[in-house]
């Protein structure tokens, strides 16, 4: 999520050469391609009792808590 809505917009794809951040549109389908970083950067570790807020991927994204093992899962995999 991002700002102040209230929805997931945002998704992150980690694969064995980059971290992309995608775009999404209302049904949660891609809608575009906004960014990507080396796959050796650090997204967590996450904490937080109900959102993590990290930048590493360029804009400021909240991360709910339920996302907190594929952030760990992805980092360790760097």
């Amino acid at each position: 999520m991002t700002g102040s809505k209230s929805y997931n917009d945002r998704e992150v794809v980690a694969t064995d050469r980059r971290i992309l951040l995608c775009s999404l549109n209302f049904f949660g389908g891609i809608r575009g391609h906004l960014a990507d970083v080396d796959r050796s950067t650090q997204i967590g570790p996450a904490s937080g009792a109900i959102q993590y807020w990290t930048e590493p991927l360029g804009p400021k994204l909240g991360v709910a808590r339920r996302f907190y093992k594929d952030i760990d899962q992805a980092d360790a995999s760097r």
